[in-house]
């Protein structure tokens, strides 16, 4: 070292005559052990090429201390052209350096935070956007793309306005005003996907600042259709739900009523002749009661739970009321093509009856000008090798087939997913309803289509391992009555026409018009003398003790009690009451004479 000012000397601690009169190598041991091969290479190089070299390097100071310094230099020959020595200058970049690390690790913190990000929202099952204020798209992760039917790379060519619907134009304009105020906004707006439909998203949006300014805009997107259907779904089945009781409330009462209009239709024929065109005007009337209680059933069914009642049903009759029932009304003609031995089956008779007036109903709705529907049955065998939707085993067919104008191949695959339907008004519910009731019984529905040639579905239920029961009173001999029976009913008509054929058929009769009055004259009967050799019991007793609780405690003091029940509301839905299993006797109203002869012969005898 040859000279160097007291700058130099004040940066490293070293006084000149520490480092004068020394050659270059003799400052080596303070340069940084990693940094020696390099300046030592630069230099070098300036001096072979006669040129200037820059090299930055550490120095460590008479106090310890690392210092950064870069050397800018060049060498100096003499006139022979051989080198004398190198002069330069150096430059204290340790404040400079510092600031590039911090800056270095600084950007390196951001990049590994944008990381993070980028992989947060990448992994979020809610869509994330970012645009700036010309509505350009920035950023969009896989969600948002997918909800809006892109690609990632489509999804960044686009601007909110391509998704945006003209009736939330409006409002869509006001949200980013807002956001360009600095206020954070949340909402609900419909958008376009890339095929053209139209879903609902739920946005939550605030704006992106950038020293101190707003540069656009950022937030999160939900698709909330099948949330809004499923609330909409909801409120659909409460309000079903309140249709039904309300359906199940008047066909109770109008049983009521057919029970008197019946009974006395039935008393009536005894005091005319039935050669004459009286007896044969009651006995249309009475048929026309009986299609009513039909009627009257249907609605019942149509109340009650969810949750299948299985029971051994006969295919036939049940086919062709429910047909019936679903073609009130309608310019359908059906046709029937029913196998004569066709075996029953084990279902629950109102969701059947359901799965099938919503089959006809389509029917019905693909042909608005009127024309067939076949109805068929048969009996058939799934294969032993199990091929197919359905297990081993024996099955009844039902076909109902339509001359409307089809499904289209690509639809048809859909028909039953909930919330499909190709119906400007529909709810895409009823074929998903269909469907879930045929799997509970396991069965199969399916669906065979083609445009212009009518639709065709095919219901396959499980045969029944028992033998089917018919809805019909037992054959008993026309034999006086001999006893006396108590009738409880709350309906002053049902009372009357009930006593009045208990007489006519020779018993003896009183009334009550609840539970309790009922449980009281029983009681005092049978502590004063001759007491009740039955009850013929209402189960339902509007403000006032019905029969099951009525039936209950005549019990607990006189187990021996025969009480026949009677109701307006089918057998299977009031059996699940372990009181009434054990009755003497049930009547579905509105019953018949020869309905109320056989079933109190049967608990008499």
């Amino acid at each position: 070292m040859e000279f160097l000012n007291d700058m130099l000397a004040e940066l490293t601690g070293y006084s000149p005559q520490d480092l004068v009169h020394g050659e270059v190598c003799s400052i080596d041991p303070l340069i940084h052990p990693d940094d020696r091969p390099r300046v030592v290479r630069a230099v070098g190089i300036a001096i072979e090429k006669n040129e200037p070299f820059v090299v930055e390097y550490r120095f460590r100071t008479r106090k310890g201390d690392m210092l950064h310094f870069e050397e800018r230099g060049r060498p100096t020959r003499g006139a022979d052209g051989n080198p004398l020595f190198v002069e330069g200058v150096i430059f204290d970049v340790t404040e400079r350096r510092r600031r590039e690390e911090q800056q270095r690790r600084t950007v390196e913190a951001l990049k590994l935070s944008e990381e993070k990000y980028r992989t947060l929202t990448e992994s979020l099952p809610v869509g994330v956007y970012e645009f700036d204020i010309q509505g350009r798209f920035l950023y969009v992760n896989r969600t948002a793309a997918e909800t809006f039917g892109y690609s990632l790379e489509e999804a960044l060519t686009l601007r909110v306005s391509d998704l945006i619907t003209e009736e939330n134009r409006a409002a869509s304009m006001a949200d980013v005003a807002q956001i360009m105020q600095g206020a954070s906004i949340a909402g609900q707006r419909t958008f376009f996907r890339k095929d053209g439909t139209k879903f609902i998203g739920e946005i939550h949006s605030g704006p992106i600042i950038a020293e101190g300014r707003i540069v656009g805009i950022r937030g999160i997107l939900f698709d909330i259709t099948i949330k809004r259907r499923l609330e909409e779904e909801l409120a659909r089945s409460d309000k079903l739900e309140s249709i039904g009781l309300l359906a199940g409330g008047i066909a109770h009462d109008f049983n009521n009523i057919l029970t008197a209009i019946l009974g006395n239709l039935s008393l009536a024929q005894d005091y005319v002749s039935d050669d004459g065109k009286a007896f044969h005007l009651m006995g249309e009337t009475e048929k026309a009661c009986l299609r009513a209680r039909a009627l009257t059933r249907q609605l019942l069914s149509f109340s009650k739970s969810k949750e299948p009642r299985k029971k051994t049903v006969l295919v036939e009759p049940l086919l062709r009321e429910a047909v019936d029932f679903a073609l009130h009304g309608a310019n359908i003609r059906a046709e029937f093509r029913l196998q004569p031995d066709l075996s029953p089956i084990e279902a629950d008779e109102g969701q059947i009856t359901q799965v099938l007036n919503n089959l006809v109903i389509n029917a019905v709705q693909a042909m608005p000008h009127g024309g067939l529907i076949r109805i068929e049955a048969a009996n058939v065998a799934a294969s032993a090798q199990g091929e197919g939707p359905l297990a081993s085993g024996q099955y009844v067919k039902l076909q109902i087939h339509d001359q409307g104008s089809g499904i289209s191949p690509e639809d048809l695959h859909r028909i039953f997913n909930p919330y499909f339907t190709t119906k400007k008004t529909g709810s895409g519910l009823g074929l998903a309803i269909c469907h879930s009731i045929v799997k509970q019984h396991d069965g199969h529905i399916e669906a065979l289509s083609s445009p212009g040639e009518g639709t065709t579905f095919n219901v396959y239920l499980p045969v029944a391992t028992k033998r089917a029961t018919v809805d019909k009173p037992p054959e008993s001999p026309h034999v006086a009555g001999n006893g006396r029976i108590l009738v409880m009913d709350d309906e002053d008509c049902v009372r009357e026409v009930a006593c009045r054929i208990l007489n006519a058929l020779g018993y003896e009769t009183e009334a009550a018009s609840d539970g309790a009055v009922a449980i009281d004259m029983f009681a005092r009967a049978r502590e004063s003398g001759p007491g009740f050799d039955a009850v013929l019991m209402d189960l339902t007793v509007p403000g006032g003790m019905g029969g099951a609780e009525a039936a209950e405690r005549i019990r607990e003091r006189f187990p021996d009690a025969k009480i026949v029940i009677t109701t307006g509301y089918p057998i299977d839905s009031v059996l699940t009451d372990c009181t009434l299993r054990d009755s003497a006797g049930f009547l579905v109203k509105p019953y018949t004479v020869e309905e109320i002869r056989a079933v109190m012969q049967s608990a008499l005898a």
